[in-house]
């Protein structure tokens, strides 16, 4: 399974970082199986 993250950089090693931001779904890596939609 080929997943994406939303990114011009390629992420080798994906990290959870402490962050205070409010993301969407809360903290975490967000990836999508869409290549077209990790591009928007």
């Amino acid at each position: 399974m080929k997943l994406y993250h939303g990114s011009n950089v390629i992420v080798q090693n994906p990290r959870i970082i402490e962050s205070d931001r409010n993301l969407d779904f809360g903290k975490g890596f967000y990836l999508i199986t869409d290549l077209e939609q990790a591009k928007i």
